[in-house]
């Protein structure tokens, strides 16, 4: 995924990207695909999420402040 790129990112679980959305992403209407879409959020919101993953962390999971944006263009 080389057009995605981290614009901000926090130890508190927050990350903000953008992504460039050529061809390679699109669906034969032009619109992005939605298996693309799937990967995409998938690998955004874990590398949000890795920085709150600690040993332990996931027995009690408290109310998490975390967020992330994606800017197509």
């Amino acid at each position: 995924m080389d057009n995605v790129k981290i614009i901000d990112a926090s130890p508190e679980g927050t990350v903000d990207f953008q992504f460039y959305m050529d061809e390679r992403y699109a669906n034969i209407n032009g619109v992005m695909h939605g298996g693309a879409a799937g990967v995409i959020f998938d690998m955004c919101t874990t590398m949000a999420l890795g920085p709150l993953a600690k040993p332990g962390f996931w027995e009690y999971v408290p109310l998490l402040n975390s967020s992330f944006s994606i800017d197509i263009v």
